[in-house]
C-alpha cells in the first residue's frame, strides 16, 4: 500500500495510529489486510495532503467522503500558513505551493507525500529541478533555518526511498560526485538519479584540497567526475587541472558560472539534463 501511494510505510502506520485510517480486514497472525474501503480512504487522505490540507483535516475528509455521499468532491486546502507569510515562488506549480505550505506548517508527512508523488511521476532529478530545489531556495531567502532543516530531512528520506529496488549496477566504476559543502543536496539527488539508472555513484561532500581530490580520482578510476559548487567560493578549478586521462568531467552548479575552465570540462545544466548526459556517455 505504501508503494501504491508513494509514501513511507511509517507514514501509513502514523495515519493508522493517529487517525484510524488503517487496514480493517484481519488475516491469520498479526497481519491485517487493506480492503477497498480502506484503500479509498487512504487515497482521499493522500490527495488532500497534496493539496496542502493539514493531516487532521485530511483525515476527517477521507473518513467523511466514504461515509457521507453528500461530502464535497474537492479535498480541503490548508487555509493559511502557520509560520509567517508564504514563500516567494513565482510561477510555481501546484506541487511546489503544496510542498511550501507543508514545510511552513512543519508537516513532514505531507511534505514527503508531495515529494514521493513528484519523484514517481517525473523522476528524482526533475523533482529536484522543478520542485524541491526552488522551494528550498525560497526557504533560504526567508532565512527559516528550522524549516530548511526539515526540508533537507524530507528530501534525504525521499531519496532513500527512491533507491529501494534500484537495478543492479551496469558498470563497475562509479561516477564520483564532489562538493565542498557537507550539506549539499544536489550531488545526493544526482547520485540517486544515476543509481536508478543502474549507474553506481559515490558522493564525497567535504572541502578537501584539490590535490587530495585528484589523487582519489586517480586511485578509483571513475567512469565520470562531477564537481558541484553552489557559489564561487566552493568552485575549485585547480581540481580539473590535476586530473589526468580522458575521464569525462562536469562542472555543475551556479558556482561555476564565471569560472574559467579547461576546454575538456563540460558545464552541466539542470540535474535532469546532467543525469541524461551521464547516462548517454556511459551507455
Amino acid at each position: 500500500m505504501a508503494g501504491r501511494l508513494g509514501v513511507a510505510p511509517a507514514t501509513l502506520r502514523t495515519w493508522d495510529r493517529r487517525y484510524g485510517l488503517g487496514p480493517s480486514d484481519h488475516t491469520t497472525g498479526r497481519h491485517r489486510r487493506y480492503g477497498p474501503a480502506d484503500i479509498a480512504r487512504l487515497e482521499r487522505m493522500h490527495r488532500a495532503l497534496l493539496r496542502g490540507a493539514a493531516p487532521a483535516e485530511a483525515a476527517r475528509y477521507a473518513r467523511s467522503s466514504t461515509e457521507d455521499t453528500d461530502a464535497p468532491a474537492e479535498p480541503p486546502r490548508r487555509p493559511a500558513h502557520r509560520i509567517g507569510r508564504g514563500l516567494r515562488l513565482p510561477g510555481a506549480s501546484r506541487r511546489a505551493r503544496g510542498l511550501g505550505r507543508a514545510l511552513l506548517a512543519m508537516d513532514a508527512p505531507a511534505a514527503q507525500a508531495v515529494l514521493a508523488e513528484a519523484i514517481a511521476e517525473d523522476g528524482v532529478a526533475a523533482a529536484w529541478d522543478q520542485l524541491a530545489g526552488p522551494v528550498l531556495a525560497a526557504l533560504a531567502e526567508r532565512e527559516l533555518a528550522p524549516v530548511s532543516h526539515l526540508a533537507a530531512q524530507c528530501v534525504r528520506a525521499a531519496l532513500a526511498t527512491a533507491e529501494v529496488g534500484a537495478p543492479l549496477p551496469a558498470h563497475d566504476n562509479p561516477v564520483l560526485l564532489f562538493s565542498a559543502d557537507p550539506a549539499a543536496l544536489p550531488p545526493r539527488v544526482l547520485a540517486t538519479a544515476l543509481v536508478q539508472r543502474g549507474i553506481p555513484a559515490t558522493v564525497l561532500l567535504a572541502a578537501f584540497p584539490a590535490e587530495a581530490l585528484a589523487a582519489l580520482a586517480r586511485r578509483l578510476s571513475p567512469a565520470a567526475i562531477l564537481f558541484w559548487a553552489a557559489d564561487p567560493g566552493q568552485a575549485e578549478p585547480r581540481f580539473f587541472h590535476r586530473v589526468k586521462g580522458r575521464v569525462p568531467m562536469f562542472a555543475c552548479g551556479p558556482g561555476w558560472a564565471e569560472a574559467e575552465l579547461p576546454d575538456r570540462i563540460r558545464r552541466a545544466g539542470t540535474l535532469a539534463e546532467t543525469a541524461a548526459r551521464l547516462e548517454a556517455s556511459l551507455g
